[in-house]
């Protein structure tokens, strides 16, 4: 009989936790994984439920593997390995690495990210998604080599073998590929039906 270990973290929610699970850009859609019990829709808690777990005091890390799911009220992560570093002197977390078949979907927008790897570095506020990365929005898809989000700069940067498939109605949204309402510009005006 195999056990499920649970750990729940009451946290003041930690920018670099909420970062890395909205930042893989809003991302849902049902998930593969087996799905967790957990109350973390009620709560302010992050729920992490995964196989076995181990924290080194000295090196600052925790690492959670086998079928890692982790879920607050805004998003769940689904994963193999899951590695958050903290600084060793202090509980400040420095970056998060979820590995093997990375899936993060955003309950707000219902938009869904996955790939490889996804690497969040607290510092820079930067996330990296590696390893055949997709995007799926509601007006599309990205799929590219690699996927660079910044959030600090709200910017979104694909390289290698980028696909891009946008729905017609995505091109009638304002500030999709343009600001909403540049300076000085008058309002684009809407199709009649």
């Amino acid at each position: 009989m195999e056990s499920v270990g649970s750990l729940k973290l009451s946290v003041d929610r930690p920018a670099c936790w909420v970062v890395l699970f909205g930042v893989l850009l809003g991302l849902a859609a049902p998930l593969a994984a087996q799905p967790a019990k957990t109350d973390a829709a009620k709560t302010n808690d992050i729920v992490i439920v995964a196989h076995e777990f181990l924290y080194d005091g000295k090196s600052g890390l925790a690492v959670y593997t086998g079928d890692v799911r982790a879920e607050d009220a805004q998003m769940v992560l689904t994963c193999g390995v899951l590695t958050a570093k903290f600084a060793v002197a202090g509980s400040e977390m420095e970056s998060i690495v979820a590995e093997k078949s990375v899936v993060l979907i955003n309950k707000l927008d219902q938009t869904r990210g996955q790939g490889d790897k996804a690497v969040y570095t607290a510092a820079t506020d930067v996330v990296e998604l590696t390893g055949s990365p997709t995007l799926e929005t509601t007006q599309g898809t990205l799929v590219a080599d690699v996927v660079v989000l910044d959030r600090r700069q709200n910017k979104l940067h694909a390289t290698g073998h980028v696909r891009m498939k946008l729905k017609p109605e995505a091109l009638k949204q304002p500030g999709l590929l343009a600001p909403k309402n540049p300076a000085g510009a008058e309002p684009r005006p809407q199709p009649k039906p």
